[in-house]
């Protein structure tokens, strides 16, 4: 009959707290960056179709993560835009618990 492969497709975002004036923002920011990345390349090489709302919306450069409501109606829309079927959140450390609400 039909052999048609459907793959899932999920959206994929982290989430930080704004950055403030601390020393260990930039060495934070790439850990999150890290986990991020391992997360997004562990979902695709199990077959699913990933949609990194990093790569959507700009970002500064080498972060990944999200802080503004502004962004994230962004990758809410991205998400929409693609009919995604289930969205990861990546909370890697701290973060402002209503942004989870604004994406859900």
């Amino acid at each position: 009959m039909y052999d048609i492969e459907l793959k899932p497709k999920v959206g994929l975002i982290t989430l930080t707290d704004v950055p403030r004036a601390l020393l260990v923002v930039k060495e934070r920011e790439e850990a999150i960056t890290k986990k991020h990345i391992d997360y997004k390349k562990f979902l695709i090489e199990n077959d699913i179709d990933v949609f990194d709302a990093a790569d959507a919306v700009e970002r500064k450069p080498g972060w990944v993560s999200f802080y503004s409501s502004e962004d994230i109606s962004k990758a809410v829309d991205y998400f929409l835009q693609n009919h995604i079927e289930a969205v990861i959140i990546g909370c890697w450390h701290w973060t402002e618990p209503m942004f989870i609400v604004e994406i859900a």
